[in-house]
């Protein structure tokens, strides 16, 4: 007897827990195996392990142009419903993220690693002066490369 051969589509598609679409929810989670960051993977043929949303999109939507991220819409790294995903650069991607406060900005007290204000910038800024890192270091608890790139805008060290 031969065996039957299941169309991608209609396999990709028995990945998805459709209990939450049934309950009101327009996501479609992936069932199964998940990367680090919390998205879904799938197995496809020769090509590996791909993350499910990009398969979703290709699948449903058409190819992808390289160096193209796929974005959720919905913000939900499981959901696989090709109306929620949309193509963007890896900065449409970040800029989507800061906005919609998944991401922290990258500069200032927006910034989850912040460990200054503002107002103590300009205050450590204003105090500085050769010989006296280490004193504002111990005040601030920040080091003393900290209170000298601060002194020195160094802007890949502070905004």
């Amino acid at each position: 007897m031969a065996k039957s051969i299941i169309p991608v589509k209609d396999r990709f598609l028995n990945l998805v827990d459709w209990s939450g679409v049934a309950a009101g929810c327009s996501c479609w989670n992936l069932i199964g195996s998940l990367v680090r960051s919390g998205y879904g993977r799938v197995h496809i043929g020769h090509r590996g392990k791909i993350v499910a949303h990009r398969v979703s999109y290709m699948l449903f939507n058409g190819q992808i142009t390289d160096n193209l991220c796929v974005c959720h819409k919905c913000d939900n790294p499981r959901c696989v419903n090709p109306t929620h995903l949309f193509l963007g650069t890896a900065g449409d991607n970040v800029r989507d993220a800061v906005k919609k406060g998944r991401k922290p900005g990258l500069r200032g007290e927006r910034n989850n690693f912040c460990k200054l204000t503002s107002v103590q910038v300009k205050d450590i800024r204003g105090r500085y002066w050769p010989g006296m890192a280490a004193e504002l270091a111990k005040e601030f608890c920040v080091s003393c490369r900290a209170i000298t790139g601060i002194a020195n805008r160094e802007h890949r060290i502070f905004g």
